[in-house]
């Protein structure tokens, strides 16, 4: 007869995982997750809005125009789910002589999943744009003066109603630390943890991420 002790065995590596990925992810911090609590596989998520009024002339002793209203929904389906699959042995962990061998493979499951979400929701937004702006290639002395072009692009498109992101990978972060760190850039200290590096003079909110989409140009 086999014993069994699942009741004494609490479920310990989701919320280890979850907690790694919430320091890891760059998507969390720049993506609307107001609804995760009521999130289930197979809802959708609804946006509506009521279509613009319009400004008409007014004469005296003359009607106006009343037009109709007309409400428009966005609408996104959750229809995917991810996961990462490891094994751990009871008695290789028992005789493990690192004994948070258990936290390691957690920590290593959370950074697989948050770069695979990174990746999906970074090149998603590259997809998606509705406005391109060809920066050509970055060096020192010209990387501020290209990101504050992107912020008058989204300035003259409205886009700019509450916090405003620029994610670079390592090296693009790096040029812009040579351009604003002597003009007193704010660096902040969590920057290897969570992806945020700091508060551009441009006004964006710069994070740094390696799962920017790349293409890459083989030659045989």
């Amino acid at each position: 007869m086999a014993n069994s002790f699942s009741a004494l065995a609490p479920v310990n590596f989701m919320p280890k995982v979850q907690d790694f990925m919430n320091k890891m992810l760059v998507a969390s911090e720049i993506s609307r997750t107001e609804f995760r609590a009521q999130l289930r596989s197979g809802q959708t998520i609804d946006w509506p809005y009521i279509t613009d009024m319009r400004v008409q002339t007014y004469t005296p002793g003359t009607d106006l125009t009343i037009d109709n209203s007309a409400a428009v929904s966005n609408t996104m389906s959750i229809n995917q789910s991810k996961a990462v699959t490891f094994t751990m042995d009871p008695n290789s962990e028992a005789q493990a002589e690192d004994k948070t061998i258990n936290a390691l493979m957690a920590r290593q499951a959370a950074h697989q999943l948050s770069s695979y979400v990174d990746q999906a929701l970074l090149q998603a937004g590259v997809s998606g744009a509705g406005t391109t702006y060809a920066a050509g290639t970055f060096v020192a002395s010209d990387i501020y003066a290209k990101i504050t072009t992107v912020m008058s692009l989204l300035d003259r498109n409205n886009a700019t109603d509450g916090s405003v992101y620029f994610v670079m990978d390592p090296e693009r972060i790096a040029l812009l630390a040579q351009n604003e760190v002597a003009n007193g850039w704010n660096v902040a200290d969590t920057a290897l943890k969570n992806g945020f590096v700091g508060n551009s003079q441009a006004g964006f909110k710069i994070f740094k991420s390696n799962n920017l989409p790349t293409s890459v140009a083989l030659t045989v």
